[in-house]
């Protein structure tokens, strides 16, 4: 049950510098009440004041019998007001007061440090904590990532395949494999150089990716061989986007004194078969095209 107090905990910062205050009121107050008390009490059992009294002449006091003069009532009582029992009944408990508050203000100034290093320290973990989920992020994008094409690798392609094919079997969809692979690539290479060969490999990932289906998967699967995975997609459909996308290949001017081509090889999901089936005849298929003159698209036999 939440506490109903008009003053915050004492287990706060600021709920013990509160108390801090109110119990320096209270001191402050203390001696107030204190200070007259003692020096009412010190006046009057001053020399001063006694013959300041007015009256009678004094009368010369009366000797006992052991010969010591006997005090006057009067003067007896002045003597034992003037006693410091009687004068100072509130000091030892003010003093008592001020060390409490010395003792408490020195504590809340302990505590206020104590939760600014807190708050500094756990600033610090949030930043380190974000530092460490970006890196991680990261790494995971590298991992899944050809850092060449920015397409996905041969493992995230893999992992994504198999849960696609998992998804066929189960909903009795078609799914089909394309392999490409890009027509004497190493003359590429040969001719212009490795740098110019990577700006190939990257403008024909940006051409295939910006004209396949949001739900197809494009993945580099070596040196200049590419493979789309087209989820409820059969045979015939499937071999016509292959001609679609081989058309645009041949059709753009990637470099300007020669023409590139590429090869395509096109697989449809057998019953039973598993995603190294599919790439196998995917891959029959390509070399199949590569032998009959390159630049056209086969599909492997059902």
């Amino acid at each position: 049950m939440p506490s109903t107090s008009a003053y915050p905990s004492r287990s706060t910062p600021a709920g013990l510098a509160a108390f801090v205050r109110r119990l320096t009121l209270l001191a402050c107050l203390v001696l107030a009440a204190s200070v007259p008390t003692t020096f009412g009490a010190a006046s009057a059992a001053t020399p001063s004041n006694v013959l300041a009294a007015p009256g009678p002449a004094p009368v010369r006091p009366a000797t006992t019998a052991h010969g010591l003069a006997a005090l006057p009532q009067a003067d007896t009582r002045l003597v034992a007001a003037a006693t410091p029992d009687a004068a100072l009944p509130l000091l030892p408990l003010a003093i008592a007061l001020l060390l409490a508050t010395v003792l408490a203000a020195v504590l809340a100034l302990q505590c206020r440090r104590l939760a600014r290093r807190l708050r500094q320290q756990a600033q610090q973990r949030e930043a380190l904590e974000k530092k460490l989920l970006a890196s991680t992020a990261r790494l995971e994008r590298l991992g899944d990532t050809d850092l060449l094409t920015g397409l996905s690798n041969r493992l995230k392609f893999e992992t994504l395949a198999r849960q696609e094919i998992a998804r066929s079997e189960r909903y009795a969809q078609p799914l089909a494999l394309a392999l490409l692979d890009i027509d004497r690539f190493k003359k590429i290479n040969d001719n212009h150089g490795h740098q110019v060969g990577d700006g190939v490999l990257c403008s024909i990932a940006r051409l295939l990716r910006n004209n396949l289906r949001q739900s197809d998967q494009l993945c580099r699967w070596s040196g200049e061989a590419f493979v789309i995975l087209m989820p409820h997609t059969d045979l015939v459909h499937a071999s016509t986007l292959a001609e679609k996308l081989r058309g645009l290949v041949a059709g753009n001017r990637f470099l300007v004194d020669s023409k590139i081509t590429a090869s395509l090889g096109v697989a449809c999901l057998q019953p039973g078969k598993a995603l190294d089936d599919l790439l196998s005849d995917a891959d029959v298929a390509l070399y199949q095209a590569k032998r009959q003159g390159r630049n056209r698209v086969e599909c492997a036999k059902p």
